[in-house]
């Protein structure tokens, strides 16, 4: 148990970890109480709340400067993807070859949402809605190759529909969220909104090609969270937070 008190951050342990340690001696440790410490180390990382012990401005501005990197790198991977689709050889069917797009479409969703759901995330704050929605993410993110992958097309167009539109939803869900709780500013859950809406009439089969191209906005939104990220003061941590 000491050695899980190691992953917690250091102006974390310098506050608490005495008192913890010593609450942890003064009972046998459980599975679950294991569970919960791993579960507490990575909360304390990704919302650091302790502050004027070891801890300082760039722990949190570095917190967001990942998050940012997430958002720019996933944006710019989906724009690369979408247009890898649309620019792909007609098939046989009649379809695009979506095959060469699908790996960059499935990490920039991880990779996305990832940084929505904890960008829309109060500092300090609880919460585990952040940690579903990115979990969610790569939910989606893992689902779309896999009928590619095993080579189960005929079966497989539900998994395909549940990411491709089911992610959008999410994002514009999460993106609520963070202006809810008054961390993400309006004209970014606008853009974000209105991405997913584009992917969505993008994906449409009798979609024109030159409407389809709209869908690039929902990348594009991801690059402008990520600039706005980065200009934003760093945040402190707040309490009696969503």
């Amino acid at each position: 148990m000491t050695a899980l008190l190691r992953l917690y951050p250091r102006a974390w342990r310098e506050r608490y970890g005495d008192e913890m340690l010593a609450l942890l001696e003064g009972q046998p440790a459980s599975p679950l109480d294991h569970f919960d410490l791993i579960r507490g180390a990575l909360d304390a990382h990704l919302h650091p709340q302790v502050r004027g012990l070891g801890a300082t401005d760039k722990e949190t501005s570095m917190n967001q400067r990942m998050l940012a990197l997430l958002a720019a790198v996933g944006g710019i991977i989906w724009m690369a993807g979408f247009a890898a689709w649309l620019t792909a050889p007609i098939t046989a069917a009649g379809d695009r070859e979506s095959i060469p797009a699908i790996p960059m479409v499935a990490i920039s969703i991880a990779l996305m949402g990832i940084a929505v759901g904890e960008l829309g995330t109060r500092p300090g704050s609880p919460s585990w809605t952040g940690h579903a929605i990115a979990g969610a993410s790569i939910v989606f993110a893992v689902l779309l190759p896999l009928p590619w992958l095993f080579n189960v097309t005929d079966a497989a167009w539900g998994v395909v529909v549940l990411s491709l539109f089911g992610f959008p939803v999410l994002a514009s869900l999460a993106a609520i969220r963070g202006r809810q709780n008054g961390v993400m500013p309006t004209w970014i859950t606008a853009a974000i909104v209105a991405g997913a809406v584009a992917a969505w009439v993008g994906y449409g089969g009798s979609t024109p090609e030159s409407v389809k191209w709209v869908g690039l906005l929902l990348g594009a939104s991801f690059v402008g969270l990520a600039v706005q990220t980065l200009a934003a003061p760093p945040r402190a941590a707040e309490s009696a937070v969503v």
